[in-house]
């Protein structure tokens, strides 16, 4: 009895919650493409951004799991080492640079939502790279 306890309760276990998120709150990490972990339970895109003063800071933005992804049109290609995104969500609490993206969006322009039925953005938001390669 108690083994069919502990092994119902594994799936559980395993999943991350949203609660350590702020959804209150929307910050946009712009940078460029350091890692990408296309595995279960989560996909995570490891940016680094660049403040105007020069200082470099890690950010690690957090999806859905990949098969959640692939039904939203991404692939394990979609966002590589490398390439410069900008991403608008959740940001972590207070001390962390993580966040729960709402969407990514590439340098080429093209929009990929990380959840099913996620808000909508902004209008004020523009996400586009300027030819110079900085974000707007």
């Amino acid at each position: 009895m108690l083994l069919a306890l502990v092994a119902g309760s594994a799936p559980a276990l395993a999943h991350h919650s949203v609660l350590g998120f702020d959804s209150g709150r929307s910050i946009t990490v712009r940078g460029v493409v350091t890692d990408v972990v296309w595995a279960d339970p989560h996909v995570s895109v490891a940016v680094e951004e660049t403040s105007h003063e020069g200082r470099a800071a890690r950010w690690t933005i957090e999806s859905e799991s990949p098969r959640v992804l692939e039904r939203l049109g991404w692939t394990k290609q979609s966002v590589r080492p490398g390439d410069r995104i900008s991403s608008a969500g959740a940001p972590a609490r207070p001390g962390e640079r993580r966040m729960r993206c709402d969407f990514v969006a590439t340098a080429l322009g093209v929009r990929l939502p990380c959840y099913p039925a996620g808000p909508a953005v902004s209008s004020s938001r523009d996400t586009r790279l300027v030819s110079s390669g900085t974000f707007r």
